[in-house]
């Protein structure tokens, strides 16, 4: 958790630095980069830490933008275990799988047909 935390105070200074929304700095990249800095920053005395961090902000540059259609639908293609079968294409599954869309109505079903067997018994 410390490590998470610190990971996104140095995107927040990034972010302060390039005058730009946080959100907008790729998390897997900021990781990458305090990875290849960590050995430096080891050998580095006192007073060159601070040069170090601040080439680190500079070299923050992976601006994650608008990805649209990353939603995924939780269905596999074979051996039903806890999600349904995937029987359409995922173009397909995914155009009504957005909240109280396909997915809740396919669990609205779910839950019909099983209050009908309990009754039934």
């Amino acid at each position: 958790m410390m490590a998470y935390n610190y990971i996104r105070a140095v995107m927040l200074d990034g972010a302060v630095y390039h005058k730009i929304n946080p959100r907008e700095l790729s998390f897997k990249e900021t990781l990458q980069l305090i990875n290849n800095f960590r050995i430096l920053f080891l050998i580095a005395p006192a007073n060159k830490k601070r040069d170090l961090y601040q080439l680190i902000l500079i070299s923050l540059k992976g601006r994650v933008h608008n990805r649209p259609g990353r939603i995924e639908p939780r269905l596999i293609r074979h051996n039903k275990n806890k999600y349904d079968l995937l029987k359409k294409s995922r173009e397909e599954t995914r155009k009504g799988f957005w909240k109280r869309g396909w997915a809740w109505e396919q669990r609205k079903k779910a839950r019909n047909s099983m209050a009908k067997v309990s009754a039934i018994r």
